[in-house]
């Protein structure tokens, strides 16, 4: 049996999702509308003329050869990554049609990260008043069996895993009507006093984008930019609902943050911060704001953005106080040499760019 990879509309990808509602927010057709240095494209697996896999990737072209790019899935693409789904098919089945089709896009490289988890954490009792970030391990120390299949399997298919790319991780917040879930937004309300929040228009972004930067300047942050046109991409794309919390004090703006929210599952649209940054009062007010509103509409889940810790460092929830925190270690990011050649001479150097 053969699959087909072609070029699919926004609208058919929407209707795919909606099929499939644990697809990541970044395999979504508006995501791909927020690069800026970027082309996107959406693909769909084809069995015949049903539609059995999809994903978003976008071609980041090099400097002096804009013609050869990698593709790069963020958090997909939606395949059968360890045949549950189609027993009888293997990845070859399904990569090898996605990689001719990339050739003729001009990418000599592709990465593709599955959202399948090799370890994960639990941190368990919302009733627990604690300050205790610890986090308790969910699965054995060994991998997942299905992480153990999937990996198998790209092995088998001539994918390999890209040591240089940092470790990916999912941080979903459960949120609870739990008293304590409560009393910890009302405390962290209380952390800025004075500080009054609202819900923002796009005419707000520049403001909060600028209040962002400055609260962390030494950390790397989307441009104002990128910001309307993810905006505008989740908006206009009719799937996504955007929000924008602007944080005030004195009527000035002090902080703020996007999120979106598909269905029962929100998203935090933040730059992943470390500590102390993560752990700054503006920072854990404008989550607690995003739990406690996404909550009210009925939203199940908020996925906050992490850092991904160091191989040998604790693992720790995102703040204090919090409802249940489940945090997924995935499988990684792997890469096919879509062109060999080129592939070779240039990946030394384009496997450590952040793409």
């Amino acid at each position: 049996m053969s699959l087909e990879v072609r070029a699919i509309t926004a609208a058919e990808h929407r209707a795919y999702v909606v099929s499939r509602p644990s697809v990541a927010l970044e395999q979504t057709p508006g995501w791909g509308k927020g690069f800026v240095t970027a082309r996107t494209e959406s693909v769909g697996w084809f069995d015949g003329t049903t539609m059995v896999g999809a994903g978003l990737y976008r071609l980041r072209g090099l400097p002096r050869l804009p013609m050869r790019s990698v593709a790069v899935f963020e958090s997909g693409p939606d395949i059968d990554w360890t045949g549950t789904r189609r027993p009888a098919m293997t990845l070859v089945d399904w990569l090898d049609p996605l990689v001719e089709h990339l050739r003729n896009r001009g990418a000599f490289t592709a990465r593709v990260s599955p959202v399948v988890a090799e370890q994960d954490w639990w941190r368990f009792d919302p009733a627990a008043r604690t300050d205790s970030k610890a986090l308790v391990r969910h699965s054995p120390p060994e991998p997942a069996r299905s992480a153990r299949v999937a990996a198998d399997r790209l092995t088998d298919a001539g994918w390999r895993l890209m040591a240089t790319a940092p470790r990916a991780f999912s941080a979903e917040v459960v949120l609870t009507d739990s008293a304590s879930a409560r009393a910890d937004i009302q405390e962290s309300r209380a952390l800025l006093l004075g500080t009054q929040v609202r819900t923002g228009t796009i005419d707000d972004l520049p403001a909060v984008h600028q209040a962002v930067t400055e609260a962390h300047r030494h950390l790397p942050q989307p441009s104002l930019k990128e910001w309307e046109r993810r905006w505008r991409g989740l908006a206009e794309d009719d799937f996504a609902g955007v929000t924008l919390l602007v944080l005030e004090r004195e009527g000035q703006v002090v902080y703020g943050g996007l999120y979106a929210t598909v269905g029962d599952r929100a998203w935090d649209l933040s730059a992943p911060l470390p500590q102390p940054d993560a752990d700054r009062p503006e920072v854990q007010l404008l989550r607690d704001q995003m739990m406690s509103r996404v909550r009210a509409a009925g939203v199940r889940t908020l996925f906050v953005p992490v850092v991904s810790p160091q191989r040998r460092a604790p693992v720790k929830a995102p703040a204090p106080g919090w409802p249940p925190v489940h945090l997924a270690q995935l499988v990684g990011t792997w890469h096919f040499p879509v062109r060999a050649t080129w592939h070779g001479v240039l990946s030394p150097v384009v496997d450590h760019l952040v793409l």
